[in-house]
């Protein structure tokens, strides 16, 4: 049977639940939604910045899936026309990478990070190619040996890849490799094995979490070590798929699209002391752990269309998520919106439904 590739778009109470620190240094983090009047009904976040990405005959964007901001540049890589588009921080577009054979060209970009001002990108799942902040192409800095999706350099010898289930012989999602070793982290699931979904930003900011896993885990050079645990209370996914020795395509689908209950965890980033993530139940909910107190937000930020989609990238103090012209158009016209002048900035500037995504970068910190 033809195998289905599911896209995840990811995507209390003023205290919600107390989060229980184990002498092993994890700490757990209860979420239920049982008593809906424990949830916050306001924003979680109070201001936000905007980018608006300028599109031009080259630079058709359509939906974003991943933005890494370095070096006054702002790299965004599309879903529709996978390679990386090359924006000034306000939104001006200067390159992009060249699809093709040639050398320097790209085949399918699926990852990239930019670091010590150089652009690395995973293209057609083997291959690490170099560039330059301008996008010029140096060399191939790696060839794989397995298919990987996404990758992440802790330093300039290493790597881990991130397999979203592309290489089905795999039991990890997780790969470390270097000069002198090499090790793997987080098993699959023996239900979902096979069943490929697309994950960006498994990394962030010495961060590792993924969406079918309910440990939230720190990363230092070769060892994983497990911060969180996120504890559901109600049906969720993870508990589903435990339970299940095999899970169909059909099966796994449903779960993806089941509004009744938990899953997929998304968007986490470290907050504070504490860290910030998302969440799928019946919509999207926005959550804050710090000082072992739980808060769950309804809404990311007011006077923005609810954001169901996972976010696009991060920076030290920022989450960034992308919203599409047609949807900001659609909100305002249904809308009454706050009086307040970013927001009026930001809406005055939609020319028409087909512009370029817009990027929202919200303070973390």
């Amino acid at each position: 049977m033809k195998k289905l590739f599911y896209i995840i778009i990811l995507g209390c109470m003023y205290s919600c639940s107390s989060g229980e620190k184990h002498p092993d240094g994890i700490e757990d983090i209860f979420v239920s939604l049982e008593d809906k009047s424990l949830t916050i009904d306001k924003p979680a976040f109070e201001t936000f910045d905007y980018v608006k990405l300028e599109m031009t005959s080259e630079s058709v964007i359509g939906d974003v899936s991943k933005v890494v901001i370095g070096n006054e540049r702002i790299y965004v890589l599309s879903l529709i026309d996978p390679r990386i588009f090359i924006f000034s921080l306000d939104g001006k577009y200067i390159n992009s990478l060249k699809r093709g054979n040639g050398p320097g060209e790209v085949l399918f970009v699926s990852d990239f990070e930019y670091r010590n001002n150089n652009l690395y990108v995973l293209d057609n799942y083997r291959s690490i190619k170099q560039y330059d902040s301008d996008g010029n192409y140096i060399a191939e800095k790696y060839k794989l040996d397995s298919p990987y999706f996404s990758f992440t350099q802790v330093d300039d010898d290493c790597l881990w890849l991130f397999d979203s289930n592309i290489n089905g012989k795999s039991n990890h999602f997780l790969y470390y490799q270097s000069e002198t070793d090499s090790t793997y982290g987080i098993s699959k699931p023996n239900s979902i094995k096979g069943k490929p979904f697309v994950y960006y930003n498994f990394y962030n900011n010495g961060i590792v979490s993924l969406p079918v896993c309910d440990t939230i885990y720190s990363i230092k050079a070769d060892k994983l070590n497990p911060e969180y645990v996120v504890h559901f209370k109600g049906r969720n996914f993870f508990e589903m798929i435990s339970e299940k020795k095999d899970m169909s395509d059909d099966e796994f689908g449903k779960i993806n699209r089941d509004k009744t209950a938990y899953r997929w965890i998304k968007d986490v980033t470290p907050y504070k002391s504490g860290i910030y993530f998302a969440f799928n139940y019946d919509k999207t909910y926005f959550v804050k752990h710090e000082n072992r107190m739980t808060e769950i937000y309804t809404r990311l930020v007011e006077g923005l269309p609810d954001i169901n989609v996972a976010a696009v990238g991060y920076t030290d103090n920022q989450i960034i998520y992308s919203l599409s012209s047609m949807n900001l158009l659609e909100y305002k016209d249904n809308n009454d919106i706050p009086d307040d002048d970013k927001l009026k900035s930001l809406y005055s500037s939609i020319q028409n439904e087909e512009d370029n995504p817009y990027l929202i970068l919200v303070p973390t910190k």
